[in-house]
C-alpha cells in the first residue's frame, strides 16, 4: 500500500461525512447489539463514526498517519479508537502493536470496506489468515472490494494478476469465485455474497463492487 499516495489523497479529504451504504447494509443486516468492530483501512472515518453512533465499540486504523491525527482530533465518542497501522504489516505490525494486541483481544467483526483491493495477493491472503485467526468463533468477516467487473478494469499499465497502476495509482480488483474460495479454504462459511453495481456510487464513480460477509464457524458446523 502506497503511504505516500494515501498522505496527499487524505490531505484534501473531509473527516467523517455521511456513512457508506455497505456499512449501513452491515448495520442493519449483520451485526448485533455485542458487536464490536475492528476496521483496517478506515480512511477518514466515516463508517467508523457512524458505528460508533449506533453504540457498537469500534477500533479503526489506517497506514495515513495524517488522515488518523484528523480523525483522532475530531473523535467525540468514548467507544471508538483509531490509531494508526499498516493493513498489509497486520501479521507483523510495525507501528502501535500494543493498541493492536488490544483491539483483536475484543473484537468479533472485522469490516473491510475498499481495502482488499489495495492489497497485493499475498497482502489479502494474510489478511484473511490473520481475520481467521483472531476472530472468536461466530465473528463476523464483512468485506467490500472492486471487482473485475468494474470499468477501470484493465486501464492502465498491468503491474500483476488483476492489478493495473493507473491516475497514479495501484489497484488490485477482485474477481468474486476466487475472493469466495480463499475464504472457504480458509474456514469461513459465507453468509452472503453479491456483485453488482449502484451500491457504492461516489460522485462519477459507480463501480462495480462485491459485497461478502462470512462467518468463521466451528468445523462441525
Amino acid at each position: 500500500m502506497d503511504r505516500d499516495y494515501w498522505n496527499k489523497y487524505y490531505e484534501k479529504t473531509v473527516v467523517g461525512g455521511e456513512p457508506s451504504s455497505f456499512a449501513q447494509v452491515c448495520a442493519s443486516k449483520y451485526l448485533t447489539t455485542d458487536s464490536v468492530i475492528l476496521e483496517p483501512g478506515c480512511g477518514n472515518g466515516r463508517d467508523s463514526f457512524y458505528f460508533a453512533s449506533l453504540g457498537y465499540t469500534v477500533y479503526a486504523f489506517d497506514q495515513s498517519s495524517r488522515i488518523i491525527a484528523r480523525v483522532t482530533d475530531q473523535n467525540t465518542f468514548d467507544n471508538l479508537t483509531f490509531y494508526t497501522e499498516n493493513v498489509a504489516n497486520i501479521q507483523n505490525p510495525q507501528e502501535d502493536l500494543t493498541q493492536l494486541n488490544y483491539a483483536t483481544s475484543k473484537i468479533n467483526c472485522i469490516y473491510t470496506r475498499f481495502v482488499l483491493h489495495s492489497l497485493s495477493q499475498e497482502e489479502e491472503s494474510e489478511l484473511i489468515n490473520w481475520a481467521y485467526t483472531a476472530l472468536p468463533f461466530d465473528g463476523l468477516f464483512l468485506i467490500e472490494a472492486r471487482s473485475i467487473e468494474s470499468s477501470l478494469y484493465r486501464k492502465g499499465k498491468k503491474v500483476g494478476k488483476h492489478t493495473y497502476f493507473y491516475n497514479e495509482h495501484c489497484r488490485r480488483f477482485i474477481d468474486k469465485e476466487e475472493l469466495s474460495d480463499v475464504l472457504l479454504s480458509r474456514g469461513f462459511v459465507l453468509i452472503d455474497v453479491m456483485e453488482g453495481k449502484d451500491v457504492a456510487v461516489q460522485g462519477e464513480d459507480n463501480p462495480v463492487v462485491i459485497r461478502v460477509a462470512a462467518k468463521k464457524v466451528r468445523k462441525s458446523q
